[in-house]
């Protein structure tokens, strides 16, 4: 990157805001934001550090939607303790993490996130709540991690490899998803979002 005549062109760019924890942020975003901002090796690794701080405190990213309660959870401390981030990871998990946190409550999202196995989350859940939340949120996954995994899988070499992997999420659609959720509101006599 500095070999490009953008790089470093705009040393104060940032992304994150502390009073926004949702936002429109993309991988392609960060990437200009990485080359806007010139940053050094450690920046870019300090921009990531409370993200992968949470995979190693217990947040574990073995799905979609564990990426993105990992870092809507970095946000979230990001935001309080006005931390260092860059505010772009995973960006569309991040949204239904959030509509989660609205459904379940932020206690229950909370204990999700470091919960070891589904035993754990099905008694987080059914504890609080009840099946149906329960299958809620195991459907979600499910639905999430076979969209995903198609993205994730993939492998990417040469100088534009970062480029190409940011241009293949920006195909991920959870349209079905949403639908998922609008459905359960709907069930449940809560008032459906419009969430397509």
């Amino acid at each position: 990157m500095k070999n490009n005549e953008q790089f470093g062109t705009d040393k104060n760019n940032k992304l994150f805001s502390h009073d926004s924890i949702i936002n429109n942020n993309t991988f392609i975003d960060y990437i200009n934001h990485v080359l806007l901002a010139g940053l050094t090796p450690l920046e870019f690794y300090l921009e990531s550090l409370l993200h992968e701080t949470t995979h190693l405190l217990g947040i574990d990213g073995r799905n979609a939607l564990r990426e993105g309660i990992a870092e809507l959870k970095t946000r979230e401390l990001a935001s309080k303790y006005k931390l260092n981030t860059s505010g772009c990871g995973y960006p569309k998990e991040v949204k239904i993490a959030s509509i989660l946190q609205d459904i379940f409550g932020t206690e229950i999202i909370n204990k999700i996130a470091f919960s070891k196995n589904q035993n754990e989350v099905y008694n987080i859940i059914t504890s609080i709540l009840s099946i149906n939340e329960y299958n809620l949120f195991i459907n979600i996954e499910d639905t999430m991690n076979n969209i995903f995994k198609t993205y994730y899988t993939k492998q990417y070499s040469g100088k534009n490899g970062a480029i190409n992997k940011a241009l293949e999420y920006d195909k991920i659609d959870y349209e079905k998803v949403y639908i998922i959720i609008n459905e359960y509101l709907n069930i449940n006599s809560k008032k459906g979002l419009n969430l397509i």
